[in-house]
């Protein structure tokens, strides 16, 4: 509770430029450790469930 953390994203290609995947995650900046992680098309469907985490947590 109170945390900070770090949320990034990374877009990368599987095959050829054509063929588009992200991932995203959030770091505790502390410790560095892994909160959360998502690979996948860059929507909201996928961001939604880290940024819950980091608001369930009471993020700082």
């Amino acid at each position: 509770m109170g945390k900070s953390y770090e949320v990034g994203e990374l877009r990368t290609f599987i095959g050829n430029k054509e063929n588009e995947c992200w991932v995203a995650y959030a770091l505790d900046k502390d410790t560095r450790k892994v909160v959360d992680l998502r690979v996948g098309n860059r929507t909201k469907r996928m961001l939604k469930p880290i940024i819950d985490t980091l608001l369930l947590s009471d993020a700082a």
